[in-house]
Order: C-alpha cells, then structure tokens, then sequence
C-alpha cells in the first residue's frame, strides 16, 4: 500500500488548561453573581415585607396602648363615680376636696362635674362653678360616653381633649357627668416613646381629620386639621385616602405610602378601638435604602473574596485537567493523519487504565485506531466487488427501461379513454341533476297554489257568511222601513187632528180678544167703579192675543210637518225599493259563491293529481340520479386507477433510469473509495 503524503491543516490551539480555568471562573462568577442577586432581591422583599410587617405590628400596638390609655381614663371616671355620692357635690365641701386630691393624683389638666343645669364645678383651688351650656360633651347628660376635641384651652393655651361620663344615682337617674380634659401634649409624649428609627414618628388624627396629638408636640399646635397640611403638601392627600380605607377595613388598618419633601414615607393607619381616633405610623423609605445599600457593600466584597480564591483553585485544576487531555489529543491527531501504524509507545497508552472519563476517552480512540484498520482493509476488497456488479446492473437497467416505455404507452392509451368515459358520464349527471331542480321547483310552485287555494277557499266561506249576515240586515231594513212608514203616515193623521184643534183654538181667542173689547168698553162708562174690571179685561185681552199668536205658530209648525212627514212618506217608499233592489244582489252574489266554491273545489283536486304526479317523478329521478353517479364514480375511479396505473409505470420508468444512473455513480464511486484508502498506512 502507498504512502500517504497528504496531512491534517495545521490549527492554531489555545491553550485547553486555560480554556479550564477561565469557564470555571466564569461559570462560578455568574454562579455568585447570580447568588448575590437573588439574595439582595429576597433580603430586599424581606426586609420591605419585615419593614411592613413591622409597621403594620407597631400601629396595631400602639394603638391597642392608646386604646387603653383611654380606656383607663373612662375607666377612672367611672369608678369614682361608683365611689362617691355625688348629689350634693355643690355644698359636701369634703368631697369637693376629696376630688381635688384625686385630680392631682391621677394627673388630670382639669376635673370637673356639671349636673343637669349645664353648670360645671371644677375641681381646683377656687371650685368655680362655670356655665357650660353651650359645650358639645354636655351630651353625656344623654346617657353615653363623650369625647370632644381638640381645642385650646382659654386659661393655659394647651391643645386639650375632654372625655365625659354620664353620672348615675342608686335609682339609675343620671344626676350629671364627670369630665376630664386630657393635654395633647401628654399623648404626645407618650407617642414619642414609640420607636420608629432615626426619621419615624406617629400622630393621631380623629374621624374629623383633626390632629389630636404628633411626636412633635409643636405640629399639634401648628396644624389643626389634616386638610391645612394637605394644602401645603397636596400628596398628602394619600393619608386622607387611607384613613378612609381604615375605617372601611374589617381589620380597621390600612397601608400605603406617600411623598414628603421628594421622600417617599411609608404609612400606617389604625383605627383605635372604643375611640374616634385614629393612629397614624409614618416610616421613611430613606432608612430602609440606607440598610439596602449596607447588604449590596457587603455582598459585592464577598463577592470578590470568593472570586479570587476559586479563581486560584479553578486554574490548578484546569492544568491538571488538561494534561491527559492533551496527550490524547496528540494522539487522535495522528489518527486523522491517516497514521495507523503501531502506538504502543504512544503518551496516551498510559491513561488506557484510568478509571475516570479521561480512561475512557483513551480506550475509545485505541478502540477506533484498531476498528479503523479492520474497517480500512474491509472497505479495500470490497470496493473492487463494487465496481464489477455496478457494471452489470448498469447493463440490466437500461434493458429494462425499454420495456417499461413500452408499457407506459400502451397505458395512457388507456388512461385517455378513461377520462372521457367519465367526462360523459358527468356531463348526463348534471343534465339528471337540473331536471332534479326543475322538478324540485315545480313542487314548490304547486304547493304555493295549494295554499293559494286553501286561502281562496277560506276567503269565499267568509264571503258567504258576510252575504248571509247582509241578507239578514235587508231583511230586517225592510221590516223596519215599513214600520217607520206607517209611524210617518199615524204622525201625519196626528199633525192634521192637532190643524182642526189649533183652529178651534183660534176662533174661541177671536171670541175671548171681542168679549174683552166689550167689557173694557163697559168699565170706562162705570167709571172709577169699573176700573178694577177694565184691568182684568184688559189681562184677558191680552191672554187672547197670546192664544191666536201661539195658534198661528202651531198651524205653521203643522203645517211644515206636514211637509216634511210627506218627503219621509216619499223617502221610505225609496228605501224600500232599495233595500228589495239590495236584497235581489245579496241573492244574485250568493249564486255566484256558490259557483266559485265548485270551480276551487275542481282546481284542488287537479292540483292534488298533479302534485302526486310530480312527487312520483321526483322518486324517479332521484333513482335516476343515483345510478348516474354509480356510473359516474366508477368511471372516475377507472380513469383514476388508469392514470395512477401509468404514473407508477412512468414512476418505475424513472426509478430503472435513476438505478441506470446510480449503478454508473457506484462505479465512478468504488474508484474514489479505493483511492482514498489507499491514504491509510497499515
């Protein structure tokens, strides 16, 4: 076998010991970074979450203390209360000195007891007795706890705050309330016992928004109401915000955040029980950011410590990877130099018993080295088999490629005649297919006429019943015209009678007018005597008058009903004739009906013939159609079957040419094969 003179490129190597030790750092970098990160991100949430927590722990304790702090003080009132007869406090100067002690024990700013009359004794050096009346805690007197505030106080200046307990007899009557004004600033203090940090703090605004007590004793007095400090600084409207949200809350707390001088405060708001008060606890986010940035220093300095010390670990251990690591490299280098003599004396033998991947990775190549050659000798004599039988089969493909040619003609005569066949029949499916629609219509057609029909036939029974109710009406028309006839006619014989009356009438005013005349006459001659008597004459003269007046009105008005009961006589002999010309029609139109109910009876039943004619041929050509697509599938599937037929001749066609091609490929290719074998040194 020849030598090989051909060799692997030379490649510009980096150093793997190297390659070891900067992933191995880098990987342990991002490993820490990323560490770090998630630690800062955690402790970040944890200490928010702590801070939260911690805030919201705070509030509600503080305002548990404040609750009860007032509660105490309530509390306080109420035993004394219980403790004394407070009836006659006005004039027990002992029990007034009694209570003055109990004032100055328990640290009161003022102690006082205003009975029903609204007037107040304080406790106090003097015990004044001051009118109290127009004060908001009188309500006390009805019977509940009152608190009231804040205000300041006119003697001292002190921003006060007044709680006030209804006082009782045995009898249960409330005699007055006990009351006690409590300094804002000595809540004040007490909130400034709470420890929030260096920049925390706590104040307690009531369900007016006003400010009751601050850390600060000085805002106390400064800022009344919350609605002052928000005109100064509008973002502090979140407060007013969250107070709302407090009251609303099942739990009575709510937290949230705002901005003060471009800091952002983190808040608190407790609703304090048994109060209108409300705790506000206030954080600045600046000492959290500050213990932040203390976590980050030191994590960065850990960071880098570590860092270095694996660094320095990271590349001893990559020199001591890389060492078998590159004998064995060497020694694939001369594999893929087509160098398969011996390599016993190799440098990678000696790693061939290392239990580690390092052995197996030697053992792998020894074993390719070895199959290489096997294969190298194997792949040599086969190669010349190779070139001899490409050579016959070559021969046999393009003998068999004639005959398959042949074939394929005689197929796609085939095919052609197939595919006309099954246009045909397509073509006398469609024409099935229209008569089908055709068919389909006219039954839609007749089924309209149907029911064309059926609504003339229902119209024509309503014509006749309405013929019928309008024979019924003439006939009662005609009765009734009769009947008002022979009214008109009794009327007139009435108005003829009431003529001969009016002119009796007429006649005796003539008589009664003439006998007036004379007896008139005949008390002018009695003179005085008769004047009495002319006067009646007179009265019935003009009664007479009146009489013939109102006969002539009645003649005149006989007279025109007469005219008029003449015209209605003439006028009802008209509607009779019409109500008879009217009754022939009705006759003559119900005929008629009659003669349209037989001519739609008769077009029914034709319709019906033709009907049942037409479904008869529309099963028919539903046969028709069925067998015409029997047809005209399996003319499709014979022209299918032809056309696949020739597709898999021409398909064999082409496969005979591709092995024709192959086997010449496989020839030129058995040649290559033995001469790049032949690189191999054995």
């Amino acid at each position: 076998m020849r030598k090989n003179t051909e060799s692997i490129p030379t490649i510009k190597k980096k150093s793997i010991a190297k390659r070891f030790s900067f992933i191995f750092i880098a990987l342990l970098f991002v490993a820490i970074l990323f560490v770090s990160l998630a630690g800062f991100i955690t402790t970040k949430h944890k200490i928010l979450h702590l801070q939260h927590h911690m805030l919201e722990a705070t509030s509600s304790s503080t305002s548990k203390a404040m609750s009860d702090f007032f509660l105490h003080k309530v509390n306080t009132l109420n035993n004394i209360n219980d403790s004394v007869d407070l009836q006659n406090i006005r004039k027990d100067k002992n029990l007034q000195n009694r209570l003055k002690t109990l004032k100055e024990k328990n640290g009161f700013l003022n102690f006082f007891f205003f009975d029903q009359e609204k007037q107040a004794i304080l406790f106090d050096d003097k015990f004044p007795i001051v009118d109290i009346s127009d004060a908001s805690y009188v309500n006390a007197l009805d019977g509940e706890t009152v608190t009231y505030g804040p205000y300041e106080d006119r003697v001292t200046g002190n921003i006060c705050y007044t709680i006030a307990v209804p006082c009782k007899n045995t009898s249960g009557k409330i005699i007055g309330a006990l009351a006690i004004d409590i300094s804002a600033q000595e809540i004040s203090e007490y909130l400034n016992s709470v420890n929030l940090g260096k920049h925390g703090y706590t104040y307690i605004l009531n369900d007016d928004k006003n400010l009751i007590a601050h850390k600060d004793y000085t805002m106390v007095k400064k800022y009344r109401n919350l609605d002052e400090l928000i005109k100064i600084n509008p973002k502090a409207v979140a407060i007013a915000e969250l107070l709302e949200e407090a009251k609303k809350s099942e739990e009575h707390i709510a937290l949230g955040d705002y901005y003060k001088d471009g800091e952002k405060m983190y808040t608190a708001i407790q609703v304090i029980p048994n109060t209108d008060w409300n705790l506000v606890t206030v954080i600045n986010s600046e000492e959290i950011n500050h213990l932040l940035e203390d976590i980050i220093v030191k994590l960065l300095i850990t960071t880098i410590v570590i860092l270095l010390v694996i660094g320095g670990i990271g590349y001893f251990v990559g020199r001591l990877l890389a060492k078998p690591i590159i004998d064995i490299d060497k020694f694939s280098a001369k594999i893929a130099n087509f160098d398969l003599t011996d390599s016993s004396d190799n440098p990678a033998m000696k790693h061939l018993k290392r239990g580690d991947e390092i052995g197996n990775l030697a053992n792998s190549i020894n074993m390719i080295e070895t199959n290489l050659k096997q294969i190298v000798s194997k792949i040599n004599q086969s190669s010349n088999r190779t070139t001899e039988t490409s050579q016959y089969l070559s021969d046999t493909a393009e003998k068999t490629n004639s005959l398959a040619l042949d074939v394929s003609n005689a197929i796609s005569s085939i095919a052609h005649g197939a595919t006309d066949q099954a246009q045909e029949t397509n073509e006398a499916a469609m024409m099935v297919e229209n008569t089908s629609n055709m068919l389909s219509e006219m039954l839609e057609v007749l089924n309209t006429l149907v029911s064309s029909i059926s609504d003339i036939n229902e119209k024509k029974e309503e014509g006749k019943t309405a013929l019928a109710e309008l024979l019924t009406i003439a006939n009662e028309g005609s009765k009734e015209s009769v009947v008002v006839s022979e009214i008109i006619n009794k009327t007139n014989e009435s108005a003829e009678s009431i003529s001969k009356d009016s002119e009796m009438i007429q006649s005796i005013a003539d008589q009664t007018n003439l006998l007036a005349l004379n007896a008139a006459i005949e008390a002018a001659r009695a003179g005085e005597a008769g004047k009495g008597f002319a006067v009646v004459a007179e009265e019935i003269r003009k009664l007479a008058e009146d009489s013939a007046k109102f006969t002539e009105e009645i003649r005149s008005t006989i007279d025109e009903l007469k005219l008029k009961t003449e015209s209605a006589v003439k006028a009802m002999l008209k509607v009779g004739e019409n109500v008879q010309e009217q009754k022939d029609k009705v006759e003559l139109t119900r005929d008629k009906f009659d003669e349209i109910e037989k001519a739609v009876e008769y077009s029914n039943s034709i319709v019906q013939s033709i009907n049942e004619s037409s479904k008869k041929m529309e099963d028919q050509n539903v046969q028709v159609t069925g067998v015409i697509q029997n047809l005209s599938a399996i003319a499709e599937e014979n022209a299918a079957s032809t056309e696949e037929a020739n597709a898999n001749v021409e398909s064999q066609v082409d496969s005979i040419q591709e092995i024709s091609d192959a086997s010449k490929k496989l020839n030129v290719m058995a040649n290559e094969l033995r001469d790049e074998v032949s690189k191999f040194q054995l």
